[in-house]
């Protein structure tokens, strides 16, 4: 970013020129003029002056000035949001930096509108027509007017084609960078783990008195403990549709139990049957006969996801060093 001084003999340029004569003459006006204002009965338009020239400029952009008006509007929610947060000198820290992050993110848009007109990238009345009507239908945060809306909105299909164009079109990802992403981390990837599952299933419905459920489960789960045949008493007792198959679950992974099951069968070990475990459903005698281990999802299941991970990543980086690299190149002075 490049911060170069005004000369104040001769060096600045034009524009500059222009809006300094501007305010020295308004500083004039609005500091010595007031008695020929009055005699001539002008003191309204000098109020006035003053009023329209106190949003002053607090950065300037290359041949661009960003005012206080500009910054306001920025500040209006997240204002609000910091003071039902904060108070004291932790609301002043916060206020102070909330403003200087919202100024350098107005300087970082201003940069890119400039560009934008330098490349001549343009958008069509119909196309921010057609933005306008998704922003209205979502309606969220402070309500802006319409110009103004439609000004952000405009601007802000710009910078989109803008950043298409200079920025997403030059993003690769190729076949090799997805197989060492995802070699790196499988671990995020795994299938959780699953078990080889029997049950015992007796149903309350709701509503209903469920202690003679719960007896008849203590008299099942006794009955287990003397030996008793586990596939025979499903048959028997077991109100769920696998007590035909003797109670049989098959593989069940872990996040597809309910939350006691799966919290009792963390204590057991293949071969354990647990007493009853009382759920919203009613209650369950449980036969742990396998654990199948946590594994990694195959890399064509995941293979998009990863893709969409590395571009975004590779998107962002190509972003900041273009950005970067248009700030070296401008003139950048803030003045708050």
């Amino acid at each position: 970013m490049s911060h170069r001084k005004f000369n104040l003999v001769g060096g600045l340029p034009q524009w500059a020129k222009i809006y300094q004569t501007t305010f020295l003459f308004i500083g004039w006006l609005i500091t010595t003029a007031p008695i020929a204002l009055v005699t001539s009965g002008l003191l309204d338009v000098r109020q006035a002056w003053a009023e329209e020239f106190s949003d002053r400029i607090v950065a300037i952009v290359n041949k661009d000035i960003i005012t206080m008006s500009d910054l306001e509007p920025e500040l209006v929610d997240e204002r609000k949001r910091l003071r039902a947060k904060y108070s004291g000198e932790e609301l002043n820290r916060r206020l102070a930096q909330k403003v200087y992050d919202v100024l350098n993110g107005l300087i970082d848009r201003k940069l890119q509108l400039q560009e934008a007109e330098a490349k001549g990238i343009t958008v069509t009345d119909e196309e921010v027509k057609e933005a306008l009507q998704q922003v209205a239908m979502q309606k969220t945060g402070t309500p802006l007017a319409g110009s103004v809306l439609k000004k952000q909105v405009r601007e802000q299909l710009l910078l989109e084609r803008l950043l298409a164009f200079q920025v997403r079109q030059s993003v690769m990802v190729t076949d090799s960078e997805i197989t060492q992403y995802y070699e790196e981390h499988k671990d995020a990837y795994l299938i959780s783990p699953a078990y080889r599952l029997r049950q015992i299933f007796f149903f309350v419905r709701p509503g209903e008195n469920e202690a003679p459920k719960r007896s008849r489960a203590d008299m099942v789960y006794l009955a287990l403990r003397t030996n008793g045949n586990f596939a025979e008493l499903a048959q028997k007792n077991s109100d769920g549709p696998e007590a035909a198959e003797g109670g049989n679950l098959g593989e069940v992974r872990e996040d597809e139990l309910l939350p006691p099951l799966a919290e009792a069968i963390k204590t057991m070990k293949p071969g354990d049957i647990s007493r009853p475990i009382k759920s919203s459903l009613g209650f369950h005698i449980i036969a742990l006969d396998e654990v199948i281990p946590p594994r990694p999802r195959d890399l064509t299941e995941v293979e998009n996801q990863i893709k969409s991970i590395l571009y975004k990543k590779r998107t962002e980086e190509n972003y900041h060093q273009w950005l970067r690299e248009l700030k070296k190149k401008a003139f950048i002075e803030i003045k708050l």
